[in-house]
């Protein structure tokens, strides 16, 4: 993924870029072990369910992907720092796979 991004409205902020992922069982795994490897989480929350927002209280990668996969969350977002760049990936259940919607943020002077 590239770190370009693109202006929707001339006088807005720009629009980070946006990828969607389907992965396995062992694809979800390995992803996991990545997150846990390779980047610096700074958050995991849970989606409860169609009309619920996400939970206010942030959980371990573990526990999230846990909740996931026994159906006790809808979806989960993980916001996370990796070569320079902040990161949310949202992860949906779908039938036998995950989805991943990954985004990535513009650099913002910090």
């Amino acid at each position: 993924m590239t770190s370009d991004t693109h202006d929707l409205f001339e006088d807005g902020p720009p629009i980070p870029e946006m990828r969607e992922m389907i992965f396995g069982e062992e694809q979800i795994e390995s992803y996991i072990s990545d997150l846990k490897n390779f980047t610096q989480i700074d958050s995991v929350q849970a989606k409860g369910g169609e009309t619920a927002y996400a939970d206010e209280s942030p959980l371990q990668l573990d526990n999230a992907f846990i909740a996931l996969k026994t159906g006790a969350a809808r979806g989960i977002q993980i916001r996370y720092q990796h070569n320079g760049f902040d990161w949310t990936d949202t992860v949906f259940s779908a039938a036998n796979a995950y989805k991943v919607v990954r985004c990535q943020h513009p650099n913002q002077e910090k």
